[in-house]
């Protein structure tokens, strides 16, 4: 696969032959992901899903797509959840997660927190990924994973931040009052 373009689109055309040749063709990405074509026309029954979803959240997806595409797969097994990045309204990104059926069609169920989506990308390991947020500086920080989950997740961005904030830690540890009522640096 490579990348090219400004949204950083994914080219998945199969080498492969047969229909079970590659994990693209499993999941059904094949029409799912040419450039902008967003959401594609999808299954009344998951449609109908995603507005009983939408009425329990309030109308409001926003930072729902991890647990509503769990939620999803397991009333539609057929659907397969696919991290990635979504692109939207002008070239900006947002690390989400989607459902594919097997005929290629995306299913979004959060897809209404975003505004004019206009590429899909799936994750592919090795792919940057935010892992966490300095704890000192704020500044997210993001590395290339080669598999999703476990303990990727990291609080500072440097040697420099963590000495820092370590050092402001134990000055703050040093002024606590102890059991006595004195200080440590008493």
């Amino acid at each position: 696969m490579r990348r090219e373009g400004p949204l950083n689109r994914i080219d998945l055309r199969c080498t492969g032959s047969g229909r079970r040749c590659c994990r693209r063709r499993r999941l059904g990405l094949d029409a799912a992901f040419e450039e902008n074509q967003g959401v594609t026309a999808m299954k009344t029954e998951h449609a109908e899903w995603i507005e009983r979803y939408l009425d329990r959240c309030g109308r409001n997806p926003r930072g729902r797509c991890s647990s509503a595409t769990a939620e999803m797969i397991v009333v539609f097994p057929e659907l397969t959840r696919v991290p990635g990045v979504i692109y939207y309204d002008g070239g900006w990104s947002s690390e989400h997660f989607w459902c594919v059926d097997y005929d290629g069609d995306i299913v979004d169920p959060t897809a209404a927190q975003f505004k004019n989506i206009t590429h899909y990308a799936p994750w592919q390991p090795g792919d940057e990924v935010q892992v966490g947020r300095c704890m000192n500086c704020g500044v997210a920080i993001y590395e290339a994973v080669f598999a999703l989950g476990g303990d990727i997740r990291r609080d500072h961005c440097s040697r420099e931040c963590l000495e820092e904030l370590l050092r402001e830690f134990n000055a703050n540890i040093d002024k606590q009052p102890r059991e006595d009522g004195t200080n440590a640096d008493a």
